[in-house]
């Protein structure tokens, strides 16, 4: 018999797994190097927002800090962000100000719905489990919460910012909903078998939704706006969902005359960040 944790627990399992282990001590000399380029492109003592900071393994806060006069840092995952800040000492800086937002508005409970629709499966059939029989249904979850997200308004607000930062950012907006699938399969020993509905589903969603997020981060931004998307996750591999929509998609609304391309190594599986400047 399959032994199997509540979706709630499973979730959490998850959510430790979701992080780059040892990122900060690894990406040091790639975090400098992307710093020292922000930098060097941006005014002394404007505001700058960084999107998605997280732990901010990517960007050298206290380089930042320094050079700017306001500093805003924006995600959903408000204990993270207090982590970066105390791993950088800057938790009393009245130049940083920290704003909660979900640019996607799925929840938890919509991720633990997710992921108790395939573990009932599991529990209910066990050996049997059939990825044609809940693959359909975890389908149908993943199209109610993308009409939710639909429904979302992603709020950044007009010029709120001189410059604004998104390094790694849209790869990860819906990646937890495929992962999941993945996992879970992996738990009953199905790791591999194709439900390629799935897939399709989270790139119709990205071609619908990653326009609106970059308008947003666009709209956001007063003078530039920094979006650092990976080119490929690997040297052979494909670029990742998300950054391949963001970039066909900047293409599209920034004349190239605008654009300016940053290359640099990105740490994970040595894939490639493409920096786009507005």
């Amino acid at each position: 018999m399959v032994k199997v944790l509540t979706a709630e627990s499973i979730y959490q399992q998850i959510m430790d797994l979701y992080g780059v282990e040892d990122s900060y001590e690894r990406w040091e000399s790639y975090r400098n190097r992307l710093t020292d380029y922000l930098i060097n492109n941006i005014d002394k003592d404007k505001s700058v927002a960084i999107l998605g900071v997280g732990e901010a393994n990517d960007i050298d806060l206290n380089k930042i800090h320094e050079y700017v006069k306001k500093l805003t840092l924006v995600d959903i995952d408000i204990d993270s962000v207090h982590a970066g800040l105390k791993k950088y000492g800057l938790e009393n800086s009245n130049k940083i100000s920290i704003v909660t937002t979900d640019f996607v508005g799925i929840s938890k409970k919509d991720y633990i719905d997710a992921i108790e629709i395939i573990r009932s499966d599991i529990v209910k059939m066990q050996s049997m489990f059939s990825v044609n029989e809940t693959g359909p249904k975890y389908l149908r979850k993943m199209e109610d919460i993308f009409e939710k997200v639909n429904r979302h308004e992603i709020d950044l607000g007009i010029d709120e910012h001189d410059y604004v930062i998104a390094v790694g950012v849209h790869s990860q907006l819906f990646d937890r909903l495929p992962w999941i699938w993945e996992i879970m399969l992996n738990v009953v020993k199905k790791s591999g078998l194709s439900f390629p509905d799935i897939n399709n589903k989270l790139m119709e969603q990205l071609n619908t939704f990653i326009p609106k997020f970059d308008d947003a981060i666009l709209g956001c931004a007063k003078e530039k706006a920094f979006i650092g998307i990976e080119t490929r996750v690997n040297l052979f591999g494909p670029t990742p969902q998300g950054a391949l929509q963001a970039n066909e998609d900047i293409k599209r609304k920034v004349e190239s005359k605008n654009r300016v391309i940053y290359r640099d190594t990105w740490p994970y599986r040595d894939g490639l960040v493409l920096l786009i400047v507005k």
